[in-house]
């Protein structure tokens, strides 16, 4: 009790030193001095940020391990490296000496900034070659420096190899995502700071160039979560350091923060999408908070608020007292999260927004109303079932291959399923419809996971998508793609790491209603592959012609295998859809490693084996009757250029989903397998149609822990059952999903039938949340699904509650409408 007093005693006083110290503080945003600004107790921010930031930065540091900041900056594996890590760590560092005075985060900043230079002085190429001097550094360390050089504790050494530095950290970087807009903003600190460094003039350039690039558009590009989050806070601040916020005031502008509050789940969840993981958080406090400031709209306040909650309660920056090297990265987000410190006060106090099932819009070049994402939800209120499917499926960081795709749902405040993690892009690994040829049909539904030596492979990628991704589009309307260059990403992780391993890679061509055109025959090499290590060969192992490209990746080689000359193929995505290419690889033992991106400024990456798709969003639609909410869209080109899904989802206010998927199958998927794929959090109970599942885990030493509503009470536990409905051919079964950087265990369920060109096939998959003690078996005793009418356009699925007296809920969907009714 007395070691529990004195902690409470102390973050007692902490907190009353960082309300001091606010209240004394203003922030200069171009200046020479950075100093916390925001003041608690004026309704302006709510939560208390600086006492959480405070307390939390106060844990991570109990016991700070400089070797591992040393070997973030600089170490023989120089795939580890992450300088911005311990940039972002003496920037925050700075912060929280300002913000309490203590004398022991001065001196984390100083001890992590002479480590820099030091290493920076004995490795020269960390900060004059790019890959090393990163796109997220420049912020940070010139937040550290300005703080070190009012305190007299930077060298004229040192400033004189960071002026040099900035050379290569100040480059101008295309695009309008996070990386491009994180250099901007330390461009401009740069400029503050040095005026009349010799490449100042083209710093300005770069900054009103990158400026205009995104706000041609008035929107951004980046399509997912947690990296839309960084570029908007960017954005927010680079107009506060060009003295340009007026120009945020554009409604187009206050559009794309809106759409992002909408996006919020009644729980205060933030979905993910995209290439997001773990619900990330940290950075869209800010972002609303400016937003509630720019707008002078408090429903902003709310959904700052609301975020913080959620995030604290199931995901806060806990300490790990034996590793620093896991705090240094909750530091990172930390560092991030410090920008609230530096926001105006404000007397707005917070108000809910009107919550309404909605297909929300962005912009994009040529297409200014681009439906984005398909939200369900016909109340906000806490506990409220809500869900969210993906539309838009390109952009920055986009996961192509989940358009159409259910990617978040939720009841009772908790998620039933939400994104299946970063780097996992394949279109199986969502909830969706897939589609596999019959001969890769016995690993349905992830297709080929497991590639073996010395065999060859084909794998297939949509030729729209080299589309995506461009700084400045063409004209409105146009079908023209442009394959210009391409990239193999490879690493030597061989089993044994001394040996090396070879790619033999064939045939790269379009395929299409024109035909086959090639793109590279790989009969020679030419000056188009080439590089000084010389990895570059001929093979007589081909699948076409009388020659292959041979690729040797040596253990410690670059990762990146690139064409010296372009390409600069030109055509209509309509005459040809598909981008295929064969491939094989010829080593003792091994994990694959290996990335296909065309054009390689694109950051398009697919991997072999993962089901790559890009259909076309036609029609989509959503409503509300009551508390119930009903979805539609159309998939064109799904899976393949004559072939079309039309999904219709219902969410009743209990929390059911039904989901009905009727598939038109052309004569490029004839004889494919296809159904109905469902993520899980685990393997429970199971029948021949159906699946019982745990909701989301959040575990401590395989202990299921509860989730906390807003008002920090425990929410019940729940369990979702996945039914499918029953027809001719159709088989059932589950799968261990092949995902990777997931925080939690899944599993992927599934229905499939042979289809056939011509002949429409219907899926309805009926979701049921339920209590964990009632038997999976009586929950799904209580479905029944009839589906009729010409190409089954008509379900009729029935649900009995549990309980005595219960009502059954009937939901019909047909041709043209759809109910719900409690008889």
């Amino acid at each position: 009790m007395n070691g529990v007093g004195r902690r409470n005693k102390r973050r007692g006083a902490i907190a009353l030193l960082a309300a001091a110290a606010m209240c004394l503080l203003a922030l200069l945003w171009a200046g020479q001095r950075e100093k916390p600004a925001a003041v608690k107790g004026d309704g302006a921010m709510q939560p208390d940020y600086a006492r959480y930031i405070t307390e939390t930065f106060e844990d991570l540091t109990k016991k700070v391990d400089f070797e591992v900041v040393r070997k973030r900056i600089y170490q023989s594996s120089t795939a580890s490296i992450d300088t911005r890590k311990s940039t972002n760590f003496a920037a925050l560092s700075w912060r929280m000496y300002a913000l309490t005075g203590k004398q022991d985060y001065l001196d984390y900043s100083k001890k992590t900034w002479d480590m820099l230079f030091e290493e920076w002085r004995k490795h020269p190429d960390l900060y004059k070659k790019s890959p090393y001097n990163s796109f997220f550094i420049g912020e940070s360390l010139m937040i550290a420096y300005a703080g070190l050089k009012q305190k007299g504790l930077v060298s004229a050494e040192d400033e004189a190899m960071l002026q040099d530095a900035l050379k290569v950290t100040n480059v101008y970087q295309p695009g309008d995502h996070n990386q491009a807009l994180s250099r901007i903003v330390g461009t401009l600190r740069s400029l503050a700071a040095f005026p009349g460094h010799p490449d100042a003039g083209a710093w300005r350039s770069n900054v009103e160039r990158g400026w205009n690039n995104w706000y041609r558009n008035k929107d951004i590009t980046e399509n997912a979560s947690g990296y839309m989050s960084i570029s908007l806070m960017q954005v927010i601040k680079i107009a506060k350091l060009r003295g340009a916020e007026q120009e945020l005031q554009n409604p187009e502008v206050r559009h794309m923060f809106t759409r992002y509050r909408d996006m919020i789940a009644p729980s205060g969840a933030i979905p993910e999408y995209g290439d997001d993981y773990f619900m990330e958080w940290t950075n869209w406090m800010y972002v609303f908070e400016s937003a509630a400031r720019l707008y002078n709209d408090p429903s902003f306040l709310t959904a700052a608020a609301n975020v913080f909650r959620f995030g604290t309660a199931h995901y806060p920056l806990a300490s790990h007292p034996s590793d620093f090297s896991a705090n240094l990265d909750q530091l990172t987000s930390l560092f991030w999260m410090s920008d609230l410190l530096y926001l105006e006060p404000a007397s707005l106090k917070p108000a809910e927004w009107p919550r309404a099932s909605a297909v929300l819009h962005r912009s994009e070049p040529g297409n200014p109303k681009a439906a984005d994402k398909l939200m369900l939800s016909a109340s906000g209120k806490p506990g409220a079932p809500f869900v969210m499917s993906e539309l838009f499926g390109r952009g920055s960081h986009a996961h192509t291959n989940r358009t159409g795709a259910i990617q978040y749902y939720e009841t009772g405040g908790i998620p039933l399923y939400h994104g299946m993690a970063r780097h996992n892009k394949g279109a199986t690994d969502s909830n969706i419809v897939a589609m596999l040829p019959q001969i890769s049909s016995h690993n349905y539904p992830y297709g080929e996971t497991k590639f073996e030596p010395d065999t060859w492979y084909t794998e297939s990628i949509p030729s729209q998508l080299l589309r995506l991704y461009e700084e400045a589009d063409g004209a409105e309307g146009s079908t023209k793609a442009t394959f210009k260059e391409l990239t193999l990403r490879l690493d030597a992780g061989t089993s044994d790491a001394s040996q090396p391993f070879e790619l033999i890679i064939d045939n790269l061509r379009l395929e299409g209603p024109a035909g086959v055109r090639i793109i590279d025959d790989f009969e020679t090499l030419g000056a188009r592959w080439t590089r000084p290590d010389q990895p570059y060969a001929l093979s007589p192992d081909s699948t076409s012609g009388q020659a292959a490209l041979r690729v040797t990746i040596k253990p410690k080689a670059s990762l990146f295998y690139s064409t010296r000359e372009r390409y600069d193929l030109t055509f209509d995505v309509r005459d040809y859809t598909t981008i295929k290419y064969d491939w094989k690889y010829k080593a003792p033992a091994r994990t694959i490693s290996f990335i296909f991106r065309p054009n390689n400024d694109s950051g398009l990456d697919t991997k072999p084996g993962d089901l790559n798709i890009m259909p076309a969003v036609l029609s989509p639609r959503a409503e509300d009757k009551a508390q119930d909410s009903y979805g539609e869209y159309t998939l064109n080109n799904y899976f393949g250029f004559d072939t079309t899904l039309t999904r219709k989802i219902v969410l009743t206010a209990e929390g059911y989903l039904i989901v009905q998927d009727r598939l038109q199958p052309g004569k490029s998927t004839d004889g494919y397998a296809a159904g109905p794929v469902w993520q899980q959090y685990s393997a429970g109970d199971r029948g021949d149609n159906w699946f019982d599942s745990q909701g989301e885990m959040k575990t401590a030493a395989g202990q299921r822990l509860p989730w906390k509503a807003l008002d920090g009470t425990s929410v019940p536990a729940r369990n979702v059952l996945t039914y499918f409905e029953r027809a001719e051919e159709r088989a059932f079964g589950i799968h261990k999903a092949s995902v990777t950087n997931n925080p939690t265990p899944a599993a992927t369920v599934y229905a499939k039938q042979p289809v056939h060109a011509g002949q429409p096939v219907t899926f309805v998959s009926v979701l049921v949340p339920h209590a964990p003690e009632e038997a999976a078996a009586d929950t799904a005793a209580r479905i029944s699904v009839q589906t009729a009418g010409t190409g089954g356009l008509n379900s009729l699925v029935t649900i009995q509650p549990s309980g005595s007296g219960s009502r059954p809920v009937t939901i019909r969907i047909d041709a043209v409408d759809w109910s719900v009714k409690r008889e």
